[in-house]
């Protein structure tokens, strides 16, 4: 399984690169591109997951990014709590 992760944190992306590495192959996108070229190189590590950061600290947010992947499985991740997950992923009982 090929995982490509998306994480503008250097220490975030090297300690999920280290953890995933022993089980998986795993690529590694720079944030620091331009969006065209940030989802180009996604899709060129032809991933079957993508580790994709909500707050990539860039002209553009993991949302933008996942918006253009189509057909490609998504999971989303963050540091921190971020306003989407807890308008979409609200649990009601």
């Amino acid at each position: 399984m090929r995982i490509t992760i998306v994480e503008d944190n250097s220490k975030y992306a090297l300690a999920l690169i280290d953890v995933l590495d022993k089980a998986f192959e795993v690529v590694a996108v720079p944030t620091t591109t331009p969006l065209n070229i940030c989802v180009a190189e996604i899709r060129a590590t032809h991933p079957d997951v993508v580790l994709l950061d909500h707050d990539v600290r860039n002209n553009f947010t993991g949302l933008d990014i996942a918006r253009q992947l189509n057909g490609i499985e998504i999971i989303g991740i963050s540091a921190g709590e971020q306003e989407y997950c807890t308008k979409h992923f609200v649990l009601k009982y």
